[in-house]
């Protein structure tokens, strides 16, 4: 009786044990170098493309008249507030992508107008992670957004102006005989 007891004792201890996936791991990683506000190694932690918008965000502030400190973007220490990081999980995954889900709280309503509730509302929060060069790399998606938005602007007042351009030229060619 007592051997069955230990056994079924020795496999929940095993079941409650089990080893993190290598994207529950470098999101740990992540998170863990934000709360202790290693900022360089939280940026080599970032996908190429998530870097990539960081420098365009470092060449081309978001708001260049009240311009926020690039580590606000990817190093803030309020990214996994009130968040259980011991309680991450894989949500989906495939070869090269992978997002991982963890509960984090936020403040509930309160019921008294214009005072916070002092009670936490545990949802989860999904984050992407990308394969790249052989280890997992977190991404940003709102970086990333910001980046992608302003070169389609550019893009588009580009073809905007070569459009002028064609027009007034065919008007002088036009006017000119």
């Amino acid at each position: 009786m007592w051997r069955i007891a230990i056994l079924v004792l020795a496999l929940v201890w095993l079941g409650a044990c089990r080893e993190s996936s290598q994207p529950e791991k470098a999101l740990n990683a992540y998170a863990t170098a934000l709360r202790e506000r290693r900022c360089g190694e939280a940026l080599e932690l970032l996908s190429a493309r998530t870097r990539y918008s960081l420098d365009a965000l470092r060449i081309k502030p978001q708001n260049p008249h009240t311009s926020v400190p690039l580590e606000e973007y990817y190093c803030s220490i309020f990214t996994f507030e009130d968040c259980k990081l011991n309680e991450m999980s894989v949500k989906a995954s495939d070869g090269a992508t992978a997002t991982v889900t963890m509960p984090c709280g936020r403040t509930q309503d309160s019921f008294l107008p214009g005072f916070p509730s002092m009670f936490l509302k545990y949802e989860p929060r999904d984050w992407e992670l990308v394969r790249e060069e052989g280890h997992w790399r977190m991404v940003l998606p709102f970086v990333i957004k910001i980046v992608e938005v302003r070169e389609r602007e550019d893009q588009l007042r580009e073809k905007a102006l070569q459009d002028q351009r064609a027009i007034l030229d065919r008007r002088a060619k036009k006017d000119s005989k």
